[in-house]
């Protein structure tokens, strides 16, 4: 015990820090709507209703089966965050053990802050996306004695999210044609495992993609995509690249030294991919163009989605044999550059995870602790056009008294097939609520930050105006989410 201890000191250590800092943050972490969408949705639908939702979601339908039974069986609302940090540390687990112990370096860069912060402090399904590029890298040695596992580690790869379809893609056309050009080195029965495992593939993707059938038509309706084609082509190639970058160092964005180190060893990084690398380069290329085209074209960047591309990069840099041609100053340029880009990770985890126990991340928990200790139970709280802003309040109340204006019916989850349709708010529409309401202590919920149409602040005003609305609460501006700031208006009858 006492050698094994001694030979794996360091594993142990940056396994421990890793994993303890990562679920000491969860607790901190207040829920955003994305987060809440997936556990409302998965504890108040059916599995048949939630497969024909899903192409409103544009998302896979596994991270939803994962966290549908604790949803239905009433565990904790944050249960969903500790089933991500428990597939992070466990793709953690598997990459260390895995990997040979000089790599260190590897371990650092491959997941500080995706494994500490976004993708397992932020319960999204991005957190499986460690896993699944783990168990491609252990199983891509004996991908032909063993084919079914390596293309079932994909196949979990294709369900984690729609932006992860193009690295999918070529890992499938890769080993098919290696395949077929090693088909007379190998016996009869590795051949009936190959051919297996590709009828395995395309069943899966089938299954995998019927839920989501029209669903890039309803999630471009749903962001309301109004500009001409080229206009979007254009942003895609000239500013989606910048978004990518300013959303996953965005902590850091006022240093203008540490901006500065960091754009040229990315630069850097480019330069020496093409030189050195450049079917490897070829292949990042096209990997992060289908990511360019989604963010400019269906979902938009975030932070988990921006870290996604530099995952990939990093993936593709660190899991390959080193080119024995390599210049020695390239060599320690290229080490100075990884060594800038592990020190403004590790900057921007930490910056991250400061914020998010020192500021609300979301302002709903907050209110939803307001609502809890100052609002009677059977109230009902009025929502003009904005249910998909006010639902992550849900969770944290356990109930749902928010009464929906303009489709006139309780909100349990934000349904996007709603957003599609026309739901302009006005005053003749809040007083037939007030009405319909008036055996019940009435109050209005509202976001003051603007995101689409905003019918809601001019008709609050003339309420005011006539000493109808009361304001009895105004929540925190979130550092991250600032859409998710509210006001509470009590109704005066």
């Amino acid at each position: 015990m006492k050698d094994f201890l001694k030979k794996n000191k360091f594993n142990i250590i940056y396994f421990l820090i890793i994993s303890t800092i990562s679920f000491i943050t969860i607790f901190f972490h207040e829920a955003w709507r994305d987060e809440a969408q997936q556990w409302l949705l998965v504890k108040n639908m059916s599995l048949i209703e939630l497969i024909s939702f899903l192409k409103y979601e544009g998302h896979f339908l596994l991270w939803y089966l994962i966290i549908m039974p604790f949803a239905k069986l009433g565990f904790p609302y944050i249960t969903q965050n500790i089933i991500s940090w428990f597939f992070n540390i466990l793709a953690l687990f598997l990459f260390m053990k895995f990997l040979p112990s000089s790599d260190k370096i590897k371990k650092t860069v491959f997941f500080i802050l995706p494994i500490t912060y976004l993708f397992s402090v932020v319960s999204r399904c991005y957190c499986l996306i460690p896993l699944a590029m783990v168990l491609i890298t252990i199983f891509y040695k004996e991908r032909f004695k063993k084919p079914v596992r390596y293309i079932l580690a994909i196949l979990l790869l294709a369900n984690t999210h729609i932006i992860m379809l193009s690295m999918v893609g070529f890992l499938l056309l890769e080993f098919f044609f290696e395949s077929i050009k090693r088909k007379n080195e190998r016996e009869k029965e590795e051949n009936k495992r190959i051919v297996i495992s590709f009828v395995i593939a395309f069943i899966g993707l089938l299954i995998s993609f019927l839920p989501l059938f029209a669903g890039l038509v309803s999630t471009n309706k749903q962001i309301g995509i109004d500009q001409p084609i080229f206009v979007k082509i254009l942003l895609m190639f000239f500013m989606e690249p910048f978004v990518i970058i300013e959303r996953l160092f965005n902590p850091l964005k006022t240093n203008i030294v540490i901006t500065g180190l960091m754009i040229i060893s990315i630069y850097y990084l480019i330069y020496y991919e093409i030189r050195y690398y450049k079917i490897e380069a070829l292949k990042i290329a096209l990997i992060v163009l289908w990511h360019l085209f989604i963010y400019g074209f269906i979902f938009g960047c975030s932070d988990q989605r921006a870290c996604t591309v530099i995952f990939i990069i990093m993936f593709f840099v660190l899991n390959r044999e080193e080119n024995k041609n390599i210049k020695p100053l390239d060599r320690k340029i290229k080490n100075i550059s990884l060594a800038i880009f592990i020190i403004v990770e590790i900057l921007c985890t930490f910056k991250y995870i400061y914020n998010d126990y020192h500021y609300n991340y979301s302002s709903a928990k907050q209110t939803a602790e307001f609502i809890s200790e100052n609002i009677e139970k059977d109230s009902i709280i009025l929502v003009g056009n904005q249910e998909e802003f006010a639902s992550p309040i849900i969770p944290y109340l356990g109930y749902s008294e928010f009464y929906h204006i303009p489709t006139d019916k309780i909100i349990l989850y934000s349904d996007t097939n709603d957003i599609v349709k026309e739901k302009q708010l006005t005053k003749e529409k809040v007083e037939n609520a007030i009405e319909k309401f008036s055996d019940k202590n009435l109050y209005y919920i509202y976001m003051p930050i603007k995101v689409r149409e905003d019918f809601d602040s001019e008709i609050i005003q003339e309420f005011k105006r006539e000493g109808k609305f009361e304001k009895i609460f105004e929540s925190n501006l979130p550092f991250e989410n600032t859409y998710e700031q509210y006001i509470i208006y009590k109704i005066i009858k």
